[in-house]
C-alpha cells in the first residue's frame, strides 16, 4: 500500500485525532483498530460466503451496494486459512461533514472453492494481501449510548440480538448510520487507483502532507 508514514508522524497521529474530535473521551487507537478488525472480518466472511447481509450493519449503503455487486459476480468459496497479520490506524482527515479514519490491513489466506458439494483449492499456497479501510463518522457526533461492535445500539444502548437486521428493535434507529458510530465507507486493495472519487481521499497526497 502506498501509504507510508514516518514514525514521528505515526506517534503524533493519536494527538492530532484527539484535537480534531474534541471531547471524545472514548477515542483510543486500540478501540478503533479493534472496531476495524471486527468490521473487516465481517466483510471478508460476507465476500467469500456470498452473503452480503453479514456485513450490512458495518458498512454504509453505497459500499454495501458496491460489494454486493462484486459478490454476485464471484463463485462461492470459503477460507481454508485466514490470518489477520497487522491492523494499523494510519491517518485521519475531515471531508463532507464527516471525520474519516484510515486503517491499513495485512492478511494472509488460502481459499477453497465449493462446486457440486466438492472442495477445490483456489490458492495452492497462502497469499498475502494489503488493504486500506476508511471508517467514517459525522463531525461533532455526540456520545453514543452503546457500540455497534459490542452488540449495543449506539442510539439507545439496547442489546442487538443475533440478527442481520439493520434497524434497532427497540428504538428503530438505523444501525449503520454515521451519526454516532464509526462505519466503513471504503475498502481499497493495492492496485486500485489511489484517488477515491467519493471521498476525495488521495493516499499519495496524504502521505506527502506534514
Amino acid at each position: 500500500i502506498a501509504h507510508q508514514l514516518s514514525q514521528s508522524r505515526t506517534r503524533k497521529l493519536p494527538r492530532r485525532i484527539r484535537n480534531a474530535l474534541g471531547a471524545d473521551a472514548e477515542f483510543s487507537v486500540q478501540l478503533i483498530e479493534d472496531k476495524a478488525s471486527n468490521a473487516y472480518l465481517q466483510i471478508l466472511a460476507a465476500m467469500v460466503g456470498r452473503r452480503p447481509e453479514k456485513m450490512r450493519r458495518f458498512v454504509d449503503d453505497a459500499l454495501f451496494e458496491q460489494l454486493t455487486q462484486q459478490i454476485r459476480g464471484q463463485a462461492p468459496c470459503v477460507f481454508n486459512r485466514l490470518y489477520l497479520n497487522n491492523v494499523t490506524l494510519m491517518d485521519f482527515f475531515r471531508a463532507d461533514g464527516k471525520d474519516h479514519l484510515v486503517v491499513a490491513f495485512k492478511y494472509t489466506a488460502q481459499r477453497v472453492a465449493i462446486a457440486d458439494g466438492n472442495l477445490r483449492l483456489i490458492d495452492h499456497g497462502l497469499y498475502a494481501n494489503n488493504e486500506i479501510m476508511i471508517l467514517s463518522r459525522d463531525v461533532g457526533a455526540g456520545l453514543a449510548q452503546g457500540s455497534l461492535y459490542a452488540h449495543r445500539c449506539p442510539v439507545c444502548g439496547a442489546p442487538i440480538g443475533d440478527t442481520l437486521d439493520v434497524t434497532c428493535d427497540y428504538c428503530g434507529s438505523v444501525l449503520n448510520s454515521t451519526k454516532l458510530e464509526w462505519i466503513v465507507t471504503l475498502t481499497q486493495s493495492r492496485g486500485i487507483p489511489n484517488h477515491d472519487r467519493r471521498t476525495g481521499y488521495n493516499h499519495d497526497d496524504r502521505c506527502q502532507r506534514g
